[in-house]
């Protein structure tokens, strides 16, 4: 089961290093299979707002979205033409790391530079099977940085439950566990 610190500290306060932890754990309750640590990977990625569409000449498949960045207003080609005027994305900005250590500098397509790119769920190493650009629902400023506003600094411990710890199935579980130690 993979258990997140983050979330783990909605009920304890977790006072060990991750090493620390999973050294305890393994001592005096199961074993733990792996850690891994989150969101470390990403940098120079901001919330914008779209503030204008336009297609690219000689492209069926891409448009230019103006992009409010906080600062100030990016030129941003995309293959994803549900995009719409208003709408909050994850921003990489030239310079920025990704998940799987794809970095992003500005490209041009047919003539236009393309100033960094909008971000899907896989690309921010959040979700496996995202195709589109993710939409922010949250009411957030532009140029906020994206990786520290949701959270995404984590550490995600992946334990072994064995059939005679059903209570360490959940978050209150582990978190009693812990607590214990």
């Amino acid at each position: 089961m993979k258990v997140s610190l983050n979330w783990l500290e909605e009920y304890i306060k977790v006072t060990k290093n991750i090493e620390e932890l999973v050294k305890e754990i393994k001592l005096h309750s199961v074993d733990v299979e792996g850690f891994e640590k989150m969101g470390n990977d990403l940098n120079n990625i901001t919330v914008g707002e779209i503030k204008e569409i336009t297609p690219l000449e000689n492209a069926d498949n891409l448009v230019i979205c103006k992009i409010d960045v906080g600062k100030e207003i990016k030129n941003i080609v995309t293959g994803d033409l549900t995009v719409k005027v208003g709408e909050k994305v994850p921003v990489a900005l030239p310079g920025a790391t990704l998940a799987n250590n794809i970095k992003i500098e500005e490209r041009e397509f047919k003539g236009v530079i393309s100033q960094g790119m909008m971000c899907s769920l896989k690309e921010l190493g959040i979700s496996s099977d995202a195709d589109k650009i993710y939409r922010i629902i949250d009411d957030v400023p532009n140029g906020t940085d994206f990786v520290k506003f949701f959270d995404l600094y984590d550490h995600v411990l992946e334990i072994e439950i064995l059939p005679n710890r059903p209570d360490l199935l959940s978050y209150l579980g582990v978190a009693k566990e812990l607590e214990t130690i």
